[in-house]
């Protein structure tokens, strides 16, 4: 990315997520997207470094009718996700 693109994407109050998170191997051109910076911390306080998929399954686990979960329920299911525990 030019720095006259980050710049303007700063400046219009935007911000570069990695699609694959480079902590976790991604890196590159084609694997950012451009986010509002809210949606982008969002993202993080929510999902953490997890992957699209890794996200879709974690919903589709947790938005089940009568389920009561803990943060403690929540961070084992996140963790066991992206391949850990």
């Amino acid at each position: 990315m030019s720095k006259a693109r980050r710049y303007r994407i700063k400046r219009e109050g935007l911000n570069a997520h990695h699609v694959l998170p480079s902590s976790r191997g991604g890196g590159g051109r084609n694997n950012l997207v451009v986010l509002p910076v809210e949606w982008h911390a969002s993202w993080h306080k929510l999902f953490t470094n997890m992957t699209v998929a890794e996200v879709h399954c974690f919903i589709d686990i947790v938005m089940q009718p009568d389920c009561t979960w803990s943060y403690k329920d929540f961070e084992y299911l996140r963790r066991r996700l992206m391949g850990g525990d």
